[in-house]
């Protein structure tokens, strides 16, 4: 412990307790967060089981075995935004307050919800939503890149931060009346900067929070057309 964090010991965003270094959660705020049991449809939100394998072994669903099965990917959420004072708390603080430590926790419960989950990442290369250089230079960091790296840690996965690159300045999309709106405002924002990486590869996109879903379609529909051969997206929370 330094001297600064002796004085001023770092607090819990949730419970306000003191919490390890600027890690921004206590371990009890973290371990209360309920996970979910189960992918889900990008598109509708419905609950998509993991199924098995004939020797019982769990695996990705096929795109048959999906509600929407045009849909560019598949969801996994580790748990739902309003559900708990604490996840709305850690993320606040991440993408408003500018707490980067709070990434740390995120990304390790992102790690043990795939965990939990028991799906199959071996092969799968982490992508995280990129922001545009203005908003990234605003803030000083990308969260979801911040994200991509703890989870990257938790489950020895490569991660490539250079993949997606976003290709306009957009208005946030938590600024957005509705579904339609938001769709219509990441259109053509995303471009594959390094075509030879996504071919063939299975990508698991990385972010903190997904409400309607756009932006993951759009970055995961420019990454089928550079010919990933699955996508899929691992969230936070979804709202």
């Amino acid at each position: 412990m330094s001297f600064w964090d002796y004085l001023f010991p770092s607090r819990c965003l949730n419970c306000q307790t003191r919490a390890d270094g600027n890690r921004g959660l206590c371990p009890a705020c973290l371990r209360s967060i309920p996970l979910k049991t189960a992918l889900t449809c990008g598109d509708c939100r419905g609950r998509i089981p993991v199924p098995t394998d004939r020797a019982g072994r769990p695996r990705w669903p096929s795109r048959r075995r999906t509600c929407h099965q045009h849909h560019p990917y598949l969801l996994a959420a580790a748990t739902d935004y309003r559900d708990h004072p604490a996840i709305r708390a850690a993320i606040h603080g991440l993408k408003f307050d500018l707490i980067r430590g709070v990434a740390e926790p995120l990304g390790e419960l992102l790690a043990a919800f795939l965990r939990e989950l028991r799906l199959p990442t071996a092969g799968f290369l982490l992508v995280p939503i990129p922001l545009s250089r203005v908003r990234e230079r605003r803030r000083g960091f990308n969260q979801a890149e911040l994200l991509g790296r703890a989870v990257a840690a938790e489950l020895g996965l490569p991660l490539a931060i250079d993949l997606l690159v976003r290709i306009d300045s957009a208005p946030p999309q938590s600024t957005l009346p509705d579904r339609a709106a938001r769709k219509q405002n990441v259109q053509g924002c995303f471009r594959v900067a390094r075509p030879e990486l996504a071919a063939r590869r299975k990508i698991l996109l990385i972010d903190d929070v997904t409400t309607s879903g756009a932006t993951l379609a759009e970055a995961a529909s420019v990454l089928r057309r550079a010919g990933a051969l699955r996508v899929a997206a691992a969230v936070v929370a979804q709202a």
